[in-house]
């Protein structure tokens, strides 16, 4: 993860959410590099609010910079209300699993599975004793840093952790990465934000001024496919960001999902549905004799913009639409479309 990519990733947000996190095992001479990053972090990026699970170590140093900068920007995620009270900021927010509903618990503890489903049994039997109910709540306290809850505590944004070299996967800062990975938050390590130079706040770097012009670029060119009726918009924005920026697919990723898509909803398809692209793909099915599931995908390839989890679900939705057709696909169908998705 580059300093750019991470700037594409944050800008695109009113108000990220950055999760602060890692191994419990630091040195005394780990921990003021990552209160002084974290404090630079809180500098450069004014909007940014900071979560932390309060636990010692990493969260601890991670959180003291934070708090030498702007206290109430700082969020707490606890396993209970009282979980480790003498070390936490007064003037910072805190949620506890207390305060959640039984049924949303039940729902962050199948999350916790999804994630490391070497936890099953320990999710499935954690009413059973003390023990399992302690460390689970551990488990579902980390799952909940990730996916939030309410108003007050969105869904996170970035995940920047300080693992341990010799065990990076392991504990509860393996699943919590885990967990962002499941639901496609970007994260970065000591190896990537060690790197970083965070002098200047975000807003004032010129890669900033850089991302608008390739954004504006590339809007632009998915105007001129739309109105011109030629098709194609996404196939030609992508190619125009690998050739700008070749051997950076996830900053291309980034830039597309979190800066292009936004603004060509707003300026093309302002209101549209997911039901209104649902009924625009059966019209071109319909309108078909031959052919039809082909130019339905090459319709939604190349022209609509959905970011890769709306693609994922709209797919499931188109599926199960045509499947109730009166006409619906056949098998020799399926297999046509998957060999001209290989060409």
């Amino acid at each position: 993860m580059t300093p750019t990519e991470f700037i594409a990733i944050i800008t695109a947000q009113a108000q990220p959410i950055i999760l602060l996190e890692g191994t419990r095992n630091i040195s005394e001479e780990t921990t003021p590099s990552l209160a002084a990053f974290a404090a630079k972090l809180a500098l450069a990026i004014p909007n940014a609010l900071f979560r932390s699970g309060n636990a010692a170590g990493a969260d601890d140093a991670f959180a003291s910079g934070i708090i030498s900068v702007d206290p109430k920007r700082l969020q707490y995620i606890l396993p209970t209300k009282g979980s480790r009270k003498k070390f936490r900021s007064l003037s910072a927010t805190a949620l506890s699993l207390e305060e959640l509903p039984a049924a949303r618990i039940d729902q962050i503890a199948d999350e916790t599975v999804a994630a490391s489903p070497e936890y099953t049994s320990m999710m499935k039997n954690r009413h059973s004793s003390r023990r399992l109910a302690n460390l689970a709540a551990y488990l579902l306290r980390d799952t909940l840093k990730i996916v939030g809850y309410g108003d007050k505590f969105s869904p996170a944004t970035f995940g920047i952790f300080y693992v341990n070299p010799d065990k990076p996967t392991g504990g509860g800062t393996g699943h919590t990465i885990r967990v962002c990975k499941r639901h496609n938050i970007p994260i970065a390590t000591q190896d990537d934000w060690m790197t970083w130079d965070l002098q200047k706040p975000l807003k004032e770097n010129a890669d900033i001024e850089r991302i608008q012009r390739i954004v504006e670029k590339c809007v632009r060119i998915f105007a001129r496919r739309l109105e011109n009726g030629r098709g194609g918009a996404n196939k030609f924005v992508y190619k125009y960001l690998e050739r700008l920026l070749p051997g950076e697919p996830a900053l291309n990723g980034a830039i597309y999902e979190d800066h292009v898509i936004p603004l060509v909803r707003e300026r093309h398809f302002k209101g549209m549905t997911a039901d209104d692209f649902l009924e625009k793909a059966l019209t071109i099915y319909h309108g078909s004799r031959f052919g039809g599931l082909e130019l339905v995908w090459d319709w939604l390839d190349n022209d609509i913009p959905f970011t890769s989890d709306e693609y994922t679900d709209f797919v499931e939705i188109l599926e199960t639409a045509l499947g109730n057709e009166s006409n619906p696909p056949t098998k020799e169908d399926w297999e046509e479309l998957n060999d001209w998705l290989m060409k």
